[in-house]
């Protein structure tokens, strides 16, 4: 409006875990199982909120890791397997994306020093590279990718060219991308640009 800035009803809500969960669920899967092919026993992994990370506990419980989690979908299907040793980053439950945040998420994960961490995003674009939805998650990602000595983002292509609310990386603190599909056009451009590999499951 005119001298001022007025909020637009319909804009943009982030869908429940559960409708996530089931959007490109054996894509999803498929790049999970992959990002698992990078573990190794004994690493120290971070595994991200996000409806692709939660599904690594399928093709992890078998190796001998330890993981640090603020997802809850993780942490609930991680109680059968006994032998995955899993520490809870605890803090303020967001029902949205079913993570863990706030400044006590963020005083534990300082303690820890990271193999590895698994990240999920809400959509990369050339011009603002890895993004995320909710501020909140946004600063425990930024943390958990300083703490770690390789970082993996596992996102699939119906992300690629979307941007969300909050840069929380460069491409360039990538390792490697895990998707179904090589990206194209300036985002492929951007990716090459840094030091990511792009890794197709």
């Amino acid at each position: 409006t005119y001298g001022g800035v007025r909020v637009i009803k319909d804009n943009f809500v982030l869908p429940s875990f559960g409708d996530r969960t089931v959007q490109n669920l054996d894509i999803k899967k498929r790049i999970a199982r992959t990002a698992c092919n990078y573990v190794r026993d004994g690493d120290i992994i971070f595994i991200d909120s996000g409806t692709t990370t939660c599904h690594m506990v399928e093709w992890l419980h078998n190796k001998q890791v330890t993981v640090l989690t603020n997802n809850l979908e993780f942490l609930i299907q991680a109680v059968p397997y006994t032998g995955l040793q899993v520490f809870s980053l605890s803090g303020e439950l967001d029902r949205t994306t079913l993570s863990f945040t706030g400044p006590h998420t963020l005083e534990v994960l300082k303690s820890y020093n990271i193999s590895k961490a698994f990240m999920a995003a809400t959509g990369i674009s050339a011009h603002a590279e890895v993004t995320n939805t909710v501020p909140a998650e946004s600063a425990v990602k930024q943390l958990a990718i300083a703490r770690s000595q390789e970082v993996y983002l596992l996102l699939d292509s119906s992300k690629f060219n979307q941007t969300s609310m909050v840069t929380y990386s460069a491409f360039d603190n990538i390792n490697a991308l895990i998707t179904d599909k090589k990206p194209s056009g300036d985002l492929l451009a951007a990716i090459q640009k840094s030091r990511a590999e792009v890794v197709i499951a």
